[in-house]
């Protein structure tokens, strides 16, 4: 029997409908109780120029009417220029040049709140983002690098070259893995670290002990090592499914900063690509040795 994509897909077109589903019922929202149409964008610039003649108006000159009071107006909405200099003269911040950087940018700060809490804070935050990157680099490089190897050398005698556990594995997987994410919606979802660890730990262990085991001392009479690799690689995908989402959530709850969340996004980015350029030189060092 051959095994297609087909759980992919179906669940991938289910969440694509209801991302669009969720975009329109939240474009369909009023923005004001009161008044459902957009309000025009406010001028700083012009609200700057409104308080500096205030300041420099004295009972000796009177204030006299023109064509350019109406450009006073605090509310009126900017126009080409003065968006461009608006853009020119904003402050940057440092985070939008340093897509590079992987120091941890501050937690926001919190008035009266003790340094040893503020520390709290950031220790929390760094271990979540740490976690994440890990669990990226489990689950999309190195167990898609040793499924296939796994389930070759776990297959039983005369069964194969192990290719349906393979598919089995990468399609259960992958449905394991947007089973995770929905669960990962609810409101009361909670993230655990310790326990997430403990579930990518063993799911990795069963594919590396199942598969390593196969390797060595030749494949087995049944099919129970591949039984378990398979089964490894559903709990990896599902804990990162439904941990990914968590991590990011818990991340900004307790930093309340934007430019941490940025960074542990950046984190996962450059730890992936690195364990994606070692296993290409494992793989190629292999094939070459």
């Amino acid at each position: 029997r051959q095994f297609g994509p087909g759980p992919f897909f179906a669940c991938l077109l289910a969440l694509i409908l209801g991302s669009v589903a969720a975009f329109h019922a939240v474009a369909d929202q009023p923005t004001d109780a009161g008044d459902a149409s957009p309000k025009p964008a406010e001028n700083p610039l012009r609200e700057l120029e409104a308080d500096g003649a205030d300041e420099t108006k004295t009972p000796e000159t009177p204030e006299t009417p023109s064509a350019s009071s109406e450009d006073a107006d605090p509310g009126a909405p900017c126009s080409d220029d003065d968006a461009e200099l608006l853009d020119a003269t904003a402050p940057k911040t440092a985070w939008e040049n340093r897509i590079v950087a992987v120091s941890m940018p501050p937690v926001a700060a919190i008035a009266g709140e003790p340094p040893k809490q503020t520390e709290a804070r950031t220790r929390e935050a760094r271990r979540l983002a740490h976690s994440s990157a890990a669990y990226q680099l489990v689950s999309w490089v190195v167990l898609r690098s040793c499924l296939p190897y796994a389930c070759a050398a776990a297959a039983p005698r005369g069964g194969g070259d192990g290719a349906v556990f393979l598919a089995v594995g990468i399609n259960g997987s992958l449905v394991a893995c947007f089973l995770g994410a929905g669960l990962a919606t609810r409101k009361g979802a909670m993230i655990s670290p310790a326990a997430g660890d403990a579930i990518v730990g063993a799911g990795l262990g069963l594919v590396a002990v199942a598969g390593g085991a196969s390797a060595l001392f030749g494949r087995p009479a049944t099919a129970l090592p591949g039984i378990l690799v398979v089964a490894g690689s559903w709990l990896v995908r599902a804990a990162d499914g439904f941990c990914s989402p968590l991590f990011y959530r818990r991340i900004h709850e307790v930093s309340g900063s934007v430019d941490v969340l940025q960074w542990a996004g950046i984190l996962s980015i450059w730890v992936v690509n690195l364990g994606v350029w070692a296993t290409l030189v494992v793989v190629v060092s292999m094939n070459y040795a």
